[in-house]
């Protein structure tokens, strides 16, 4: 019944031989006494916590405290959240609960601000134990799954084990075999894939035979108890060794084996007595010898165990414990409850309004039509009705003259950027080749004819030479300079048919992304960047020029890229490139932010980026056209809007809105 918080223990520690704890203790002791107030000092006073064995829980209580202290002025996330967890586990075993959700509380604010995987799994974990020993089974499984989906996301996670045992007992406990048999075979496959040496093997036999004893399959259970205590006595775990051998003795009671009963539950017994010993695990081998000599008519012996039951029965249930638990579900329902009647008070206080609202619309269009001639009435609707018709019809016929506009803008700038670049590449194929053919020449002269001319003649024509030889060097490279940036305008230039299409931004999107993204990582090899896309489900088709939008896409990613690059030259250590796309489906219109952790933008820069030809790049690296082109795209082409918020230093974020109407066709979300 207990194993689940038993398991929550282990996952920092294992239970060693008390002998072997005291040494431990004594070592720590004497190194905490000449630590440093610093994150070692933390761990010191932790690991005395997972030691606790020998220690009192008062001084344990005193080194958590100093632990969490300590951490908190160093701003040790890490060891914030252990001291946090300590304390959980010191509450709950004093059985001061209040305290203990208190610090389970912290532990899982500090773990999720600070994205601590560990912390966030043991503060569900300590959740879903809680539900289950309150008989929450639903509640306690979905806090189990929880964790379960957070441990999955990491390789090799020590956790995994453990919490497929608890998933596993949850469906146990909920009469749903069939699926406690998935988990817990699961954990069954992995603890044999280590040879038995896995953290929780013997938890993982033991919580299988327990599955199989529900299904009736008794020997297959009993096998599996058996298997089980090897493992456990390597491990040292008497706690857990204790019920063990307590689920073998009633198996043997069940079936009349009355001396192999007794025998493993006086094996279940002194293991319960290993300290600590926990109430708990004392109770059921002390019920169950009672009855094994009550059955023998040895009433003295029965009675005697019979009372150390009761004894830590009460210890474990008493009436002060039970009434904090029930307080603290009582406060949580009370709470519910507040949150549900304020909702419905706003809910019953908004249809009061509308109604009254409704109510004023109904007297005030009376009063109108009563003041008003009914002829006359009709007249006025029908000349608005025809005056909307004519602005709406104007206006579209002005949205489709500009969208035209700037079609043939974008195909005539296109054809020539495309000329222009055309004509400025013969010539400057010329500049770079007769560049190279004349430094050629030099060499020839300085090795040939050169040679032959006299000694004072040679000194001045050599320095004429090397001046001539730098300034043909300089005119190739610049003419290469001149031969990137015409690339760089042919590659700006291709046109696009202009037309219209119902088209799903969401695919667009990332079909784009990918595309800028392998592009980056083909010029910069040892590039990689975290993306992270959040594209709205309820996204319909939208009627875009796609090729244009693409352009567009393209262009913002790549600046995206180019930020977060730069940034991580700068920042080498400790520095994670992200970027963030997200599309959003808004009434009346749709947004697509692009949004990275970039170098950011200055206040000066951020008024003109738009203007053409103005770029931030290094030399060589843009031509200044891609925004101010991506501008007109999106306002003049398709009536939206183009947006920058940004903080010097710290993100730049892109905002592309666009109008739409419902084409009433969703389009699912990429995954």
């Amino acid at each position: 019944m207990r194993i689940t918080f038993l398991l929550l223990i282990f996952l920092f520690t294992t239970l060693p031989v008390v002998a072997q704890q005291a040494t431990v203790v004594d070592s720590l002791k004497r190194e905490l006494a000449t630590a440093k107030p610093d994150t070692n000092q933390v761990k010191v006073l932790i690991e005395l916590d997972n030691h606790g064995n020998t220690i009192n829980s008062d001084t344990l209580l005193l080194y958590a405290n100093r632990a969490l202290e300590l951490s908190k002025k160093l701003d040790y996330a890490r060891g914030e959240a252990r001291s946090l967890f300590s304390l959980v586990k010191i509450y709950y075993l004093k059985g001061d609960i209040t305290r203990a959700f208190e610090s389970l509380q912290q532990l899982l604010e500090v773990s999720q601000t600070n994205n601590y995987i560990d912390g966030i799994v043991l503060a569900t974990n300590f959740y879903g134990i809680y539900y289950l020993e309150n008989g929450d089974y639903q509640n306690a499984l979905i806090r189990y799954k929880q964790a379960l989906a957070q441990i999955r996301e990491r390789e090799n996670s020590p956790f995994l084990v453990a919490m497929l045992i608890n998933v596993g007992k949850s469906f146990v406990k909920m009469n749903q075999l069939d699926s406690a048999s998935i988990y817990l075979g699961e954990a069954v496959k992995l603890v044999h894939e280590a040879q038995l040496k896995h953290k929780f093997a013997g938890e993982t036999l033991l919580s299988w035979g327990e599955l199989q004893e529900k299904k009736g399959q008794f020997d297959l259970a009993m096998a599996y108890y058996h298997k089980a205590l090897p493992v456990l006595s390597k491990q040292n775990k008497a706690a857990t060794l204790s019920w063990s051998h307590h689920a073998i003795a009633k198996l043997h009671k069940e079936r009349g084996q009355l001396d192999s009963a007794f025998l493993y539950a006086k094996k279940s017994y002194a293991f319960a007595e290993v300290p600590p010993i926990q109430a708990d695990v004392l109770t059921e081998p002390s019920l169950l010898l009672s009855e094994l000599y009550e059955g023998q008519h040895d009433h003295q012996e029965a009675l005697q165990y019979y009372k150390i039951a009761s004894a830590a029965k009460d210890s474990l249930y008493n009436k002060e414990r039970m009434a904090k638990i029930s307080n603290l579900l009582f406060n949580e329902q009370i709470k519910k409850r507040e949150l549900e009647m304020s909702q419905k008070e706003y809910r019953s206080r908004m249809r009061i309004y509308g109604l009254l609202s409704v109510i004023g619309v109904v007297l005030l269009v009376a009063l109108v039509l009563f003041l008003n001639n009914r002829q006359k009435q009709k007249a006025n609707a029908l000349l608005k009705q025809q005056k909307e018709k004519t602005e709406e019809a104007l206006q579209e016929l002005k949205t489709l003259q500009a969208q035209l506009i700037q079609s043939e803008k974008m195909a005539s700038l296109g054809e020539l950027t495309a000329g222009i670049a055309h004509e400025i590449q013969n010539p400057l194929n010329f500049v770079n080749n007769f560049s190279e053919v004349s430094t050629e020449l030099v060499e020839e002269l300085r090795e040939g004819p050169f040679r032959q001319l006299p000694q004072e003649v040679t000194e001045e024509a050599g320095s004429i030479l090397v001046n001539l030889e730098q300034n043909l060097h300089k005119i190739h490279h610049h003419g290469r300079r001149a031969d990137a940036i015409v690339k760089n305008m042919l590659d700006h230039s291709p046109a696009s048919s202009g037309e219209r299409q119902l088209t799903n931004l969401n695919r667009l999107t990332d079909e784009y992304l990918g595309l800028a993204y392998h592009g980056f990582r083909a010029r910069e090899k040892d590039f990689a960047c975290t993306i992270h896309t959040d594209f709205d489900p309820k996204l319909e088709n939208v009627e875009v020029v796609p090729q244009e939008l693409g352009r567009v896409l393209l262009n913002l990613f790549n600046n995206a890229f180019y930020a977060v690059r730069l940034k991580q030259k700068y920042n080498p250590d400790g520095y994670i490139p992200k970027v963030e796309v997200q599309t959003l489906c808004k009434e009346g219109q749709v947004e697509i932010r692009v949004k990275d952790n970039g170098v950011g933008m200055s206040d000066t820069v951020k008024n003109k980026i738009f203007q053409p030809f103005f770029t931030t790049k290094a030399t060589g690296q843009g031509i200044g056209l891609g925004l101010s082109l991506s501008y007109d795209i999106i306002t003049k082409g398709h009536r939206g809007e183009l947006q920058v918020q940004t903080a010097e230093g710290e993100y730049t974020e892109m905002i592309v809105k666009l109008p739409h109407k419902s084409t009433a066709i969703v389009q699912p979300a990429l995954m």
